[in-house]
């Protein structure tokens, strides 16, 4: 039988909730989820770059002691093929992570997805998956998509309006989950 209080739960067998600040949980068992970040790419960034740009940023504050983040998201791309080298419309696509305060530094590379294609053109859509280590419990944390081409001559589409859709609709996606974790 559970034993409920103004800020508790028990659970028989000695599993316990108690509440947090922020409205969270606190004590959740490992795996269990305590926020979620959602951040949209709202505008269309077309480059010919072949250095890293920036097309997607979120950020989160762990609430909880022994957390990790959680990241899932996904980058859009669309490229006509613009040169005749052999990885015209491919682009490299990468996860960063920094701290408040702190510099980026790559913590995911998503190898270059595209193919070897010089006379037509190319939609990509990029899935991100990571999983961090531990975080610190109120420090800021910031990931950041970032993408560049692997050919010179190429132009890249990202959060490309087609179809009717607007650019938040076609956009790259980032949900950043705090998980508890009890290490």
């Amino acid at each position: 039988m559970a034993t409920f209080t103004a800020n508790s739960i028990e659970l028989n067998g000695g599993a316990k909730f108690e509440g947090g600040s922020g409205g969270f949980l606190s004590d959740a068992p490992s795996g269990s989820p305590i926020q979620i970040v959602h951040a949209t790419q709202n505008s269309q960034i077309t480059t010919t770059a072949t250095s890293n740009v920036l097309i997607l940023e979120g950020t989160i504050t762990p609430k909880a002691v022994n957390s990790q983040i959680l990241v899932l998201g996904n980058v859009n791309h669309y490229s006509n093929a613009g040169n005749t080298q052999n990885w015209t419309n491919s682009f490299w696509c990468s996860l960063h992570q920094k701290t408040s305060g702190g510099s980026y530094s790559k913590v995911a590379q998503y190898e270059h997805p595209g193919v070897r294609n010089d006379i037509h053109e190319l939609c990509i859509v990029c899935p991100i998956t990571y999983y961090s280590a531990t975080v610190t419990q109120g420090t800021q944390y910031y990931f950041a998509y970032y993408v560049k081409n692997v050919s010179t001559g190429d132009t890249h589409y990202y959060a490309r309006s087609t179809d009717s859709s607007t650019q938040k609709q076609n956009g790259a996606k980032m949900t950043l989950i705090e998980i508890a974790s009890y290490i």
